[in-house]
């Protein structure tokens, strides 16, 4: 997919998750919002800690869904 390849390069909507949703994230489950982001966009590249790419996010409320295809997560 085109995002995975140049994830590293993206310098706007970047969020990092907490480790202690990464569990959840990597199931395929939506997870709260862990910040309060000031930054209007529509998509997020999500990355862990250690500053891998993990998924793409849409922000539904106070919740980021999880845009992982359901064919990786099953």
């Amino acid at each position: 997919e085109w995002v995975s390849r140049f994830a590293p390069h993206f310098r706007a909507g970047r969020l990092t998750l907490p480790a202690e949703l990464l569990d959840e994230w990597l199931k395929g489950d939506d997870v709260p919002m862990p910040t309060i982001i000031n930054e209007p966009t529509r998509l997020w590249i999500v990355f862990d800690e250690h500053n891998r790419f993990i998924g793409r996010g849409r922000p539904s409320g106070n919740w980021l869904k999880n845009l992982l295809p359901r064919r990786l997560i099953s």
